[in-house]
């Protein structure tokens, strides 16, 4: 190794566009779809509740990863628009 370290996908100044990219990711998935209805879909979603899409997107990716999230509002819609979705995956 060149003695570079691995940046932590979760500290770094990418963070935020990292995890909505995973989020974007997690929604393809579990929709079938694209990459720009997952966006429009996330978007639409975070508009409608009055959340940052980033906040959004970090909650999904903790739902879609069975752990947690301190935003209890952005997890709330987690919940109720995907939580279906995401109970219907069986983790392998």
């Amino acid at each position: 190794m060149n003695g570079s370290r691995i940046a932590d996908p979760w500290t770094d100044e990418h963070s935020g566009t990292r995890t909505l990219d995973l989020a974007l990711g997690v929604l393809v998935g579990l929709r079938r779809c694209g990459a720009g209805v997952a966006f429009a879909e996330l978007v639409q979603v975070s508009t409608d509740r009055g959340l940052s899409p980033f906040a959004l997107g970090r909650a999904l990716v903790a739902a879609a990863s069975r752990t947690s999230v301190a935003d209890t509002a952005a997890a709330t819609a987690v919940t109720e628009e995907w939580g279906g979705l995401l109970d219907a995956t069986v983790p392998s």
